[in-house]
């Protein structure tokens, strides 16, 4: 390559740095450049391409149309010729860069970010952008090198992994079961206040989910309230006594352990949901992804195509 060509490439690097991060001074920051050096590479590569690619305001800046189609190619090509030099630098290549993950309201704040602080400091090299919500995300389009979801995943272009199996029960506070009706059976969930649950993208309440002689049932919750998208607010309606909920047993471990929540219908509880990570296959040599997949699973369980 030139120096010319590797010019050319330098300038890409800062735009997309300036795209990503949405202002000058904070890529300049980031890149440990001058903000002159890094206006002067955009200056360069609008030159280049005849084409504006960002329009400046006085806070922030923001892709045009043709800034949005060179950001989403150039970023991707930049990924290949990172996951490139991993190849080349073998399975012990250290994990450096942006590591950009999506991970539920649930097992993120519960299972993720108490590890990361450990992580971080295991791995100097990486900067992290964590992005908590459970919106549909687009990995490849959106540029996450991971995202966690919960639940079997359909098949897709993505490489998966399973972080861990999770079991389902449910749950109320004591406040709620005193004044309840009794509850021995699933059947009985139509006398009882069951708090629903809508994910984001979807029309109606979440099925339920019991073990009956072994076998997998799925049933419509009772009636009651229902929160959307983010299920944390099951939790914090049922310990004031709002009624039932149905999650998982590690959203709700610390209430249990505390007498806040209580456990029914336990005999027909233990049914499992995945939780799985899913990356996009040219990252599978990502450095950086592997080691937060070792993170989650101490390293036990091979990478699959869903």
């Amino acid at each position: 390559m030139s120096v010319a060509g590797l010019s050319h490439l330098t300038d890409l690097q800062v735009f997309c740095r300036v795209a990503e991060l949405g202002r000058f001074a904070a890529a300049a920051e980031q890149l440990e450049l001058p903000a002159s050096s890094v206006s002067r590479a955009v200056q360069r590569l609008e030159a280049r391409l005849g084409a504006s690619l960002l329009t400046r305001t006085t806070r922030r800046v923001a892709l045009t149309e043709d800034g949005a189609l060179l950001f989403r190619e150039a970023r991707e090509a930049l990924q290949q010729i990172a996951d490139a030099e991993l190849v080349v630098g073998g399975a012990d290549a250290r994990p450096v860069g942006r590591l950009k993950i999506a991970v539920p309201t649930t097992y993120g704040p519960l299972k993720v970010l108490p590890r990361l602080p450990a992580f971080a400091a295991r791995h100097p090299g990486l900067s992290f952008e964590i992005h908590v919500t459970n919106r549909e995300i687009d990995v490849v389009e959106e540029g996450f090198d991971l995202v966690v979801r919960l639940g079997q995943q359909p098949a897709s272009a993505l490489l998966s992994r399973t972080l861990e199996q999770g079991t389902i029960g449910v749950f109320a506070a004591p406040s709620y079961l005193a004044a309840a009706p009794p509850l021995g059976d699933p059947l009985d969930l139509d006398r009882h206040n069951c708090i629903g649950f809508v994910y984001p993208g979807l029309a109606r309440r979440m099925d339920w989910e019991f073990l009956v002689e072994g076998r997998h049932h799925r049933r419509p919750p009772g009636p009651g309230p229902l929160i959307i998208s983010d299920p944390m607010g099951m939790v914090a309606l049922a310990l004031a006594g709002g009624g039932l909920i149905q999650t998982g047993h590690y959203v709700v471990a610390e209430h249990l352990a505390a007498g806040r929540l209580v456990e029914v219908l336990v005999p027909f509880a233990g049914v499992r949901r995945a939780i799985v990570a899913l990356y996009p296959a040219n990252r599978r040599s990502s450095a950086k992804v592997r080691a937060f997949i070792e993170l989650m699973t101490g390293g036990t369980e091979a990478a699959r195509r869903t």
